[in-house]
């Protein structure tokens, strides 16, 4: 009666281990360990010039023997991609060369979202504090195939921590909307505080439905122009410059 107990018990654990095995896909991540390469793995999970881009970070480690921690800068917001390339014992240390990853060009867009009635804030503008140079230009998309005659004030104002509003900017817009309008700001960023004010817009006009349809999109310089680099590597719209 013990033996066939424990013979029971053994069989009721394999069964167990199987199928937790089977759940946790353990039989197919042990096939990638062992038929796929480090790299291979490391690319498509966190891709070569996408997303976090570590497949791009480890092929420059390698091929440059990059000793020195260059800044590592993605236009994709994404977890820290540092510790693919970091070295930390000159963690301190300043180098002098960049790695730009999902590099979107001279110029990129982000989309403002209604927060209120005629309200607009940019997307993800904490994270992209650090990358603009200057707010160029807000742009109105008009979804209507219609074309229309708009008279209409934008106000660019910031709002601190309290709540208070700071307007910066006043521009009343009158013009033709058809497929696309750009009114020009040039708001330099080192005339912001954005890691302690919030920039946002309000378009007044007396229809608010009008206003719902549009997709409104600020033009951003960018920091990092390529002209005032080197480049020393380039794959896809990834670079390593100096």
């Amino acid at each position: 009666m013990t033996v066939n107990r424990k013979k029971s018990q053994i069989l009721v654990l394999l069964i167990l281990i199987i199928v937790c095995a089977i759940k946790t896909n353990f039989f197919k991540n042990l096939a990638e360990v062992l038929l796929i390469k480090f790299e291979n793995r490391i690319e498509n999970k966190y891709g070569f010039c996408s997303g976090e881009s570590i497949g791009y970070l480890l092929y420059l480690k390698k091929k440059y023997q990059i000793r020195d921690n260059p800044k590592v800068i993605n236009f994709i917001h994404t977890p820290r991609v540092n510790w693919a390339i970091i070295n930390t014992k000159i963690i301190n240390k300043n180098s002098k060369k960049f790695i730009l990853l999902n590099y979107p060009g001279p110029k990129y867009k982000i989309n403002l979202s209604m927060i209120n009635n005629n309200i607009f804030e940019p997307k993800d503008i904490e994270f992209f504090r650090d990358k603009f140079d200057e707010i160029e230009s807000f742009e109105i998309l008009n979804n209507s195939i219609n074309s229309k005659k708009i008279n209409w004030k934008l106000e660019v104002f910031l709002v601190g921590k309290s709540g208070n509003e700071k307007i910066i900017r006043v521009i009343n817009i009158k013009d033709i909307l058809d497929e696309s309008l750009k009114i020009k700001l040039n708001i330099l960023n080192e005339n912001l505080h954005l890691d302690k004010e919030k920039i946002n817009f309000r378009l007044e006009n007396k229809s608010i439905s009008e206003i719902k349809n549009l997709q409104i999109n600020l033009v951003m310089k960018n920091k990092y122009m390529l002209e005032n680099f080197q480049i020393i590597d380039k794959i896809d719209n990834c670079y390593y410059i100096r």
